[in-house]
């Protein structure tokens, strides 16, 4: 059924995920994003731009409570 194959990707998805938490690539200037799997963590050193910082307005905290997310850009070293 639909469930099953839902199941399997939910499985797959997670274990993605879990491979990219395994270790972190530290991030080389010449390092093009789209060379890393899905859901890697990286290491990064730089600046952060508070002058182009965004609030996404609507985002509920894990415990449901009203709040928003922030985003700001990080000027990679080098």
């Amino acid at each position: 059924s639909w469930q099953v194959g839902r199941a399997h990707e939910k499985r797959a998805l997670v274990e993605s995920f879990q491979r990219g938490a395994d270790s972190a690539v530290v991030l080389a200037p010449d390092l093009a994003f789209d060379a890393l799997p899905r859901y890697q963590h990286v290491q990064a050193t730089g600046q952060y731009e508070p002058g182009r910082q965004v609030l996404i307005d609507n985002m509920p905290s894990s415990a449901g409570k009203p709040g928003y997310r922030v985003l700001t850009p990080l000027r990679r070293a080098g």
